[in-house]
Order: structure tokens, then sequence, then C-alpha cells
């Protein structure tokens, strides 16, 4: 989010003084500070800020949780606490209005940086959880009776895998926080902590990022946005990214080519090949490589994806590109089963195929064919997707 918009509510003037100084400094724009609860509601009400930064203790009838249960009542405008009291009886309070984060004074400045970076997030990935039931309840309305039936058990899955995997990422981004906040915690536990609250963020982004995927190409008329790309380039940029992301320096990319120029959707093309390789990360050991081949053949790109990970059970074979389907022996590793079921629909919307094969302990290979020149027909294009 370019430059978020933060209703500062502190009944102390120079500490609101202070805050909206520090927040302005790390890049935020402070459209307002309100000293009392009557105040924050009707500056929430008119200004409409991406995030209120609330004090729970302010003067007069109206306390921070109250206020925000007020402004709630109009608006989902997302809150973090903060206080100088860790009190059982508030905190249980200020639960029940679903703040984002719970800061207690004092706080410095990386703290409330990434306790505002995160909340602002996690807030994007609720609102797009939203649109996502938003419209399948609108699909499902089209479909007849029998349809309805199979469709909501599979968004009612997928909702309950949302749910636990940012759940799962919020105790380790509050947990951490913790640590940071504990000014005589050892640099090195501080690093740690600041690297768990990124991997957190990283989670929640992918989540998001996978929704995103499943909404937008998910009505079966994608509007495919062909452009002259060079392959190999754009591949080893993603893998620089993935390498850097997940800290793992094992993904090698191989080819005969010295150039690899094709028309395609790009953005598909990077959902592809992204998912293929977090997967072949995930579910291999971390002293083996990943090979990422990529090749020409006439009209078609030839891409490989190789791991000596834990292997594909055959009775998952049938379900392999379904999404939320996941093998039998993934034991521990987490995962929402959306990966492959995404690389499908990215295959599909290129009229390419995808094949593999796998052997358990020994590992996985993925064979994708794409076409690499632009179709002659209009490029809007129907395919079955899937999900609705």
């Amino acid at each position: 989010m370019d430059n978020p918009k933060i209703l500062v509510v502190e009944d102390e003037v120079l500490i609101a003084r202070e805050l909206e100084t520090n927040l302005m400094s790390l890049g935020y724009t402070i459209v307002g500070i309100a000293g009392n609860g009557a105040e924050a509601i009707a500056k929430a009400a008119e200004l409409q800020p991406n995030l209120i930064l609330m004090d729970i203790m302010l003067p007069g009838e109206i306390d921070g949780i109250e206020a925000v249960e007020r402004i709630h009542q109009t608006a989902p405008i997302p809150a973090i606490y903060i206080s100088a009291y860790d009190d059982e009886t508030i905190l249980e309070r200020a639960k029940a209005t679903h703040p984002l984060a719970y800061l207690i004074k004092p706080f410095n400045e990386r703290v409330l940086r990434t306790t505002i970076e995160i909340a602002l997030a996690l807030h994007t990935a609720e609102s797009e959880i939203g649109k996502a039931i938003e419209i399948a309840q609108r699909q499902t309305k089209a479909e007849s009776q029998p349809k309805q039936q199979q469709l909501n058990p599979l968004f009612q899955n997928y909702l309950g895998m949302v749910v636990h995997e940012i759940g799962n990422s919020i105790s380790v981004i509050q947990v951490s926080a913790e640590l940071l906040n504990e000014f005589e915690a050892p640099p090195l536990v501080k690093q740690r902590a600041i690297e768990r609250i990124q991997n957190a963020a990283l989670r929640m982004n992918w989540l998001r990022e996978d929704l995103l995927v499943l909404v937008q190409t998910g009505t079966n008329q994608y509007q495919l946005q062909l452009t002259e790309i060079e392959l190999l380039s754009t591949a080893q940029q993603l893998i620089e990214i993935v390498t850097v992301q997940q800290r793992q320096d094992r993904l090698r990319l191989l080819s005969q080519q010295e150039t690899l120029v094709a028309f395609m959707d790009e953005r598909l093309l990077n959902y592809l090949l992204k998912n293929l390789l977090l997967n072949a990360l995930k579910y291999s050991p971390e002293d083996t490589s990943i090979l990422l081949l990529l090749d020409r053949q006439a009209d078609r790109v030839e891409i490989e994806v190789r791991d000596r990970g834990i292997g594909i059970p055959a009775d998952y074979y049938p379900n392999i590109f379904q999404p939320f389907h996941r093998g039998s022996n993934v034991a521990d590793i987490p995962g929402t089963g959306l990966g492959l079921a995404i690389v499908k629909r990215c295959v599909d919307l290129l009229r390419g195929d995808i094949t593999f094969d796998s052997e358990v302990g020994k590992g996985t290979t993925f064979r994708v064919t794409l076409p690499v020149t632009r179709p002659s027909s209009e490029q809007k294009i129907s395919v079955d997707t899937g999900v609705r």
C-alpha cells in the first residue's frame, strides 16, 4: 500500500506529536490526531484512514476499545492498540474487537514500523478473502442446486486453511514483536525475531497472491496479456527473488539456448514457475538442488522442474491438480494444497500441457509445454478452470 493514511488517537499531546513525527519519518501520512474516543469516532468517519493507532486509556466516557467498536459499526478500518498497561481484562476486551496488533509502551521505531506493515498486509489479505467469498457466492447462485452443494464445502475448506495460515503467522509476529520490544534482548535474538516476522509476512503475502490468482482467473473468461518476453532472463530473475525470500540457494537454471523469446502472459508464466519451484523447495531435502530446464522445440517452449524430494504417492495422482488436496506423505510440512492447482490453471490459460513423473522417496519431475507464438484468434479465451 502506497503511503498509508493513519489516524493517531492519543490524549497525551506530546506523545501524539512524537508518534506523528516518527510515523511521518517512516513514510506514512498522518491524516489527523484525536484526543478522546468521541473525537476518534468522528475523525475516522470523516477522514477514512487506512489504519488507526488507538490508545486504550482515553479521557471521557468512551475508551479506545469502545471507540473501535463504534467505528467498526460503519467502517471496517483496522486498528492497532497502544497501551502502557498489560492487563488481562483489558486484553480480553481488546481481543473482542479483533485488532491487528497490540503494542505495549514504550516501543521503538522498528517495532512500530514492523507492526504497522504486518497489520496492513493482514488487513489486505482479509479484504481479499472477503472478495473471494463474495465472488464465490455470486457464482454459485448461478449454478444448479447440486452444484452449489459441491462448491460451498470447497470454499469453506479453503477459507479454513486461510484462517489457519494467517493464525500461524499472527502468532509468529506477536511473539517476535515481543522479543523486539525487549530492549535487553541480545542482537542475535532480535535479528532472528526480525527474520521470523519477515517470513510470516511473506507467507501471508503469498497466500494473498494465491487467492488473487484463484479469484481473477476463476471466471472462465481471462484476458491474456501477451507480450514478447525473454524467458531465460525472466526465469533467472524469478530464481533470484525466490532464493532471497526462501534463504535457500538451491535453484539452478539450465538451457541449451542462449536466448529464448516467446509471446506469453508474463504474469501467468511467473505464477506457474514460482509455484513449481516453491513446491520443489518445500518437499525436497535442503542439501539437494532443484533444476529448472528451459528449451524450445519448433513453436513450443519446454519447461522442466526436477527435484529429489519426497515424491508423490500413486493414489494422489487423480487429485494432484485439484485445489486443497495434498499427498498422504507430506507429514507436518505446511501448505494449503493450492500450488499445483494454480500451476494447472496457468498452463490451461496459456494453452499448454503439463505432465509429471514421480517416485516416492526419490523425487519428481514436472514437464510443461507452452506455445511461443502470438495466436491468430482473439486473445480472450475460455477454459475450464476447475473452481468457479
